[in-house]
């Protein structure tokens, strides 16, 4: 994908490939206990996906895939920035609050955790992370 790119840098599907390419590979790696490379690879996708955005402007699928990429980064300030974008965008859609749920409650701040489950329609009840 890297040659691809080369060859048509300003093209917006190279660039959606080699973002969607990064992350699959980094949670390859991941999943393989290879956590440096995996990190490395998430911070790649997540710099690719702020170029496409700013060259080709800001879609709910651009935001979704930073948010997990930032995430798998361990960016917490990019992935809530990124789910608060996607939630924008995407104003129906349940995960953005779920995930930025998730996010709130890892980092111990329960009341906003809380209100992302209110917006999502899950039960305060049930939150807790989603690890």
């Amino acid at each position: 994908h890297a040659r691809a790119a080369a060859l048509a840098p300003d093209a917006v599907d190279v660039r959606e490939r080699s973002f969607t390419v990064a992350l699959a590979r980094a949670r390859q790696f991941a999943a393989t206990g290879d956590l440096i490379q995996a990190q490395a690879l998430y911070l790649h996708a997540r710099d690719t996906i702020r170029e496409t955005t700013a060259q080709f402007g800001e879609r709910a699928a651009y935001a979704r895939a930073e948010a997990a990429a930032a995430l798998g980064a361990g960016d917490d300030a990019g992935a809530e920035a990124a789910l608060k974008r996607w939630s924008a965008l995407e104003r129906q859609a349940l995960q953005p609050h779920l995930m930025l749920a998730d996010l709130y409650a890892r980092q111990g701040k329960h009341a906003a955790a809380v209100s992302e489950r209110v917006l999502a329609g899950a039960p305060e009840r049930r939150l807790r992370p989603l690890r």
